[in-house]
């Protein structure tokens, strides 16, 4: 297995995007902010297509008959990367060894590092001819769209400041601490909705009570010094890609959300992760920024996200799925996600990994509770409602 990194730098209307692994040398060249934006927009809308089209199949009880919607989004997924590899004029001849040797390899892991506000959904870039692909609605088999960047080379996104020794010391589970943040509202319609081993499952992670409001949040972040041993910040409820909602008039805008999440740990403390279960929250703003870069600041490692709008069942289910199995297997952050992408395919199509890749926890002497099964979303509910 091959690491590559794929590290992406700004300049103006350009960027610059350097190709190394180990076990290669380095490919430079520049391509067009720009054009990249655009493709994303495009690959953004399709997956939103996904998601609706999705909610009213089980809105009528039907099964999810999602393979022209995916086919639609393998195409702007081939759109994006082929503006991956679309230099500027005079370095043409190093994007094409660079897309040559990404063909040869058979297995590789990649894992994208940026350093400016730049959103771009890299995991939803597609290798392959997606004309070649099922026309039939009810083929969504995710053998048949293994060209997505996210399931092919597993992979993450990370802002450059995050240094891997953040994630060298992991915590034990049981000396886990976890904050959860939520909008009530949002949270109690999709809970319920969910089974009673579920919500067991839910109450056994997060023990300590929910926070609810932007100011129960600052005081229990900086006055009680929550953030000094928090392990994993995690909010469930509506948001955009710049701010969380708590309720109705109630939200940490990028404004103030930077400011209240800086955390000076102890030296021996790792790194504390983010999951941002709400809609838009991977997206962010040229102009006012997201939360890539707001939870790279020291002490943390990054944060999962979301590329669109996520039906609010799913989100409680994937995310449910996603931290116990971090917290009790011992797994590396990728490997848990490449896991949940496959069990809940295809609407795991909607977040992106921007942690550090490497981020797990030592299970040893913890018990853990009963790690369900993956629900059929075919059968089950996915949610009325978004978060």
């Amino acid at each position: 297995m091959i690491d590559i990194t794929l590290d992406v730098k700004g300049n103006g209307d350009l960027l610059k995007v350097d190709w190394r692994s180990p076990a290669a040398g380095m490919a430079s060249y520049q391509i067009d902010a720009n054009r990249l934006v655009n493709r994303s927009a495009a690959v953004r809308g399709c997956l939103q297509d996904l998601v609706a089209a999705a909610m009213k199949n089980r809105a009528a009880h039907q099964p999810l008959a999602l393979g022209l919607e995916l086919k639609a989004l393998a195409r702007a997924g081939s759109e994006l990367r082929n503006a991956i590899f679309m230099p500027q004029a005079g370095d043409d001849r190093e994007a094409e060894e660079a897309e040559e040797w990404l063909l040869s390899l058979s297995e590789a892991v990649m894992h994208v590092t940026i350093d400016r506000q730049i959103y771009i959904p890299w995991g939803l870039a597609y290798d392959g001819d997606p004309e070649l692909l099922s026309d039939d609605a009810q083929d969504i088999s995710i053998a048949r769209f293994s060209g997505f960047w996210c399931l092919k080379y597993r992979l993450s996104t990370l802002y450059n400041r995050i240094r891997d020794r953040v994630v060298r010391s992991p915590r034990t589970t049981g000396e886990a601490r976890i904050v959860k943040l939520v909008n009530a509202g949002a949270w109690a319609k999709a809970f319920g909705q969910v089974s009673l081993q579920e919500q067991e499952l839910a109450a056994a992670m997060f023990k300590t009570g929910d926070i609810s409001s932007s100011r129960d949040f600052e005081k229990v972040w900086k006055t009680q010094k929550k953030c000094l041993e928090t392990d994993l910040l995690y909010f469930f409820g509506h948001a955009n890609g710049t701010a969380l909602s708590f309720e109705k008039g109630d939200t940490l805008t990028m404004d103030d959300f930077p400011e209240i999440l800086r955390r000076k740990p102890p030296a021996d403390r790792p790194a504390c992760m983010v999951f941002l279960n709400g809609c838009h929250t991977a997206i962010g703003s040229a102009k006012e920024g997201g939360f890539l870069q707001a939870t790279a600041y020291g002490g943390f490692c990054g944060f999962v996200g979301a590329e669109t709008e996520v039906p609010d069942v799913f989100a409680l289910r994937f995310a449910n799925a996603f931290l116990s199995r971090l917290l009790y297997t011992g797994s590396r952050a990728i490997d848990v996600m490449n896991e949940i992408r496959r069990d809940y395919w295809p609407l795991s199509l909607v977040y992106n990994l921007s942690c550090h890749p490497d981020f797990h926890f030592n299970p040893q002497g913890a018990t853990p509770p009963v790690l369900l099964p993956a629900p059929d979303f075919s059968k089950d509910a996915i949610g009325s409602d978004k978060v």
